[in-house]
């Protein structure tokens, strides 16, 4: 909310005399950015445009999956792009544990759109979900973990 001290994960790009930052909510994103910029073709612009049109866990999997329709619905990849970023990724997305490191489920979704009915940002709410033990749980108590979680902030 507003006043509050906010934490970001920062990128310096130079470009021959032009110096540009680009801030991230979260260490996740960061790393995406930075995959995608080391993408042939693919520029700053490009990258936040991808990031802004998926959430980082719906980009990894659409590359691991070899999901280039997906990507193509993102301003600015048309299909040779898709087919390069597929290519030049899905090892070292695979590598990090593509749909291990989370493939969110429909109940967490849920709880995210309960927390930002509550007034919470996306990103907090997300960061709230990501804090959740594993395990089966239902909405409610999802939902009273994240508000606890989001309480001690």
């Amino acid at each position: 909310g507003l006043g509050r001290d906010v934490r970001l994960h920062t990128y310096l790009h130079v470009r021959d005399n032009e110096l540009a930052l680009y801030g991230f909510a979260s260490e996740d994103e960061l790393d995406l950015f930075e995959l995608l910029l080391g993408v042939n073709g693919v520029g700053p612009r490009t990258a936040l445009s991808a990031l802004s049109a998926l959430r980082p866990e719906d980009l990894r999997r659409a590359v691991v999956q070899g999901d280039g329709e997906l990507l193509r619905h993102i301003p600015g990849i048309g299909r040779k792009t898709a087919e390069r970023i597929i290519l030049d990724l899905k090892d070292k997305l695979g590598m990090e544990g593509g749909p291990a490191r989370g493939a969110p489920s429909v109940l967490d979704a849920e709880v995210v759109a309960a927390l930002t009915t509550l007034g919470y940002s996306l990103a907090e709410a997300r960061e709230a979900v990501g804090s959740l033990p594993a395990g089966e749980l239902s909405l409610e108590e999802k939902v009273m973990l994240a508000l606890r979680y989001l309480g001690k902030e």
